[in-house]
């Protein structure tokens, strides 16, 4: 049944079954898909909205801390919301929040509204993010490395195209509402896709052939207080918050520091830009290497090594390589899809998925949202970037500590108090 939390791998993966079709794969692209695009495609234009409806740089600054909020929150109760109504359920659920808040927010008429409809719209893309990490193990736990690159891939697409194509539509005069509303056509196609599904999947659970397969093969609940006691759930969260920290933070504070170095502001946004592309390469790539490692804490270390060089570059000698030490720290931030890949490497279930990535993104996110707001302040105290950057060059050692418990060739499930001890 949709809603039990037993396992469903036999009926996922067999042969001739419903599950693992061209339209789960549609429908994993599609979803994927709109994971970033009501945030890049909405947030650059914050300042335009606010010449419209009346706000100021204080509001907008509100707003932009809404999408890591809300995904922290929502991650943390994907766990429930997965084991109580299923993974295809809760997929179509959020394609339709996210339908409903991007539609709404089009129509928005003061700042209360716009934050209100927006959060409705991250709060779908909060649980996507969760549930979306069990679901790709419950279709397609054989490729793992091959499905997780596929969607953190599109996840990246949406941050390359969203803002230039809202930001043409408005310099052609349709107007904020259009430009940012038009995303609300991809999140429609993600709701019918997995509408369909959830409908195959009732029809595959009555099938009395199929149907017993849950009840017979019980995962475990991965209970919160578990995770909160174990050192790999910790390696994974920290791993994935160090990384989201630096994310979120740079793509708020770069421009700044590249401007105040004496570059354009055309130039510093478009350094921007290198982190979306080099993402796109990395989860291409990343997933497929981490699958294929044992125990992948050199590729994490390598990866944490050059955003430190980066970092480094940026703070001593700004002007001389700029490019060079942005793409330093794009290529470090690669540990991003190998933190989620993580999330299904080291869990056997579904249920083990779920409670990584629920914990792990909800942490993770809520951490992130710290970011921008406390280097931005740390940089208006020093009035420089000394302190800034040597802030963010503390989450080196934290992501090599982490790293290391997160690679460590163990499942969660061999941490419940049942599971085998190694």
């Amino acid at each position: 049944m949709a809603g039990t939390g037993g396992s469903r791998s036999a009926a996922g993966t067999g042969a001739g079954g419903p599950r693992g079709t061209w339209l789960v794969f549609a429908a994993v692209v599609l979803i994927a898909f709109n994971l970033r695009t009501a945030v890049l495609g909405f947030v650059p234009v914050l300042d335009v909205i606010g010449d419209d409806l009346g706000y100021g740089t204080a509001a907008a600054g509100v707003l932009a801390t809404i999408p890591t909020l809300v995904f922290g929150v929502m991650a943390l109760a994907g766990p429930v919301l997965f084991r109580v109504a299923g993974g295809e359920m809760m997929l179509a659920a959020s394609a339709a929040a996210m339908t409903v808040g991007i539609v709404l927010r089009s129509f928005a008429h003061d700042v209360w509204q716009l934050g209100l409809t927006f959060a409705i719209a991250m709060a779908g893309i909060g649980i996507a993010n969760a549930v979306l990490v069990p679901v790709i193990k419950q279709y397609y736990a054989h490729r793992l490395g091959l499905m997780n690159g596929l969607y953190l891939s599109m996840m990246q697409i949406g941050p390359i195209a969203a803002p230039v194509i809202v930001a043409v539509m408005i310099e052609r005069d349709a107007g904020w509402r259009l430009a940012t509303g038009v995303w609300a056509i991809p999140a429609v196609l993600a709701l019918a896709a997995w509408a369909v599904q959830v409908v195959v999947v009732r029809r595959w659970d009555r099938d009395p052939a199929t149907g017993p397969i849950e009840q017979l093969t019980p995962e475990p609940r991965i209970r919160f207080g578990l995770l909160l006691r174990s050192r790999l759930a910790w390696g994974i969260t920290g791993l994935f918050s160090m990384n989201a920290l630096m994310t979120y933070t740079l793509q708020a504070q770069l421009p700044g520091l590249l401007t105040d170095a004496g570059f354009t502001l055309t130039f510093a946004t478009t350094m921007l830009s290198i982190f979306a592309v080099l993402g796109t390469v990395g989860s291409l790539i990343g997933p497929a290497v981490t699958a294929r490692l044992a125990r992948p804490y050199m590729l994490v270390a390598s990866l944490v090594t050059s955003i430190l060089i980066g970092l480094l570059g940026l703070l001593l000698a700004p002007a001389a390589a700029p490019v060079l030490w942005v793409v330093l720290i794009g290529v470090g931030l690669n540990n991003f899809p190998v933190a989620l890949t993580l999330m299904n490497l080291r869990s056997r279930t579904r249920a083990g998925a779920a409670g990584l990535s629920g914990f792990g993104q909800g942490v993770g996110y809520l951490v992130a949202s710290v970011g921008p707001l406390g280097i931005g302040l740390a940089r208006s105290v020093s009035h420089g970037w000394l302190l800034p950057v040597v802030l963010l060059m503390l989450t080196v050692p934290v992501s090599l500590v982490c790293g290391w418990l997160a690679t460590r060739p163990r499942m969660i499930e061999d941490e419940l108090p049942s599971g085998p001890a190694r």
